[in-house]
């Protein structure tokens, strides 16, 4: 059997504990929007948006942008909260938000530590946005 040269890594859900960065990211996002509601229940609701979202690109359809306008407009529309700010400049500042609260599941870094001191070449990839 021919040995392995590689090891891809999916990143998100595989190495970064999305969730965590979801639910930090939101809650500043919603904090600097002045946005004042239940954020568990805000969170839940968003969750479950944001997944039909993603489903919908993942069978095509939908594309990248209405995943990323989408899941902001049906979460606040949920709660009656209209913005005055672009759906699309939320989903920038969400991501940016959401990008410094990326952590690692237990493990992953001494994992890949682990491998590194292999002959294996490690990758990412992802599904997800990649701009």
């Amino acid at each position: 059997m021919p040995k392995a040269e590689a090891v891809i890594f999916d990143l998100d859900r595989t190495l970064l504990d999305l969730k965590q960065s979801e639910y930090s990211g939101l809650q500043q996002l919603l904090t600097e929007l002045n946005v004042e509601i239940d954020f568990d229940e805000f969170y839940q609701t968003y969750s479950k948006i944001n997944e039909h979202w993603w489903h919908q690109r993942s069978i095509g359809k939908a594309n990248s942008e209405d995943v990323r306008k989408n899941r902001f407009r049906d979460s606040f529309n949920q709660f009656g909260i209209e913005l005055s700010i672009d759906l699309m400049e939320v989903n920038e500042r969400y991501f940016a938000i959401a990008s410094q609260h990326w952590v690692l599941y237990p493990s992953v870094e001494n994992q890949l530590k682990k491998l590194k001191e292999t002959e294996l070449k490690l990758g990412i990839i992802t599904n997800g946005f990649t701009d």
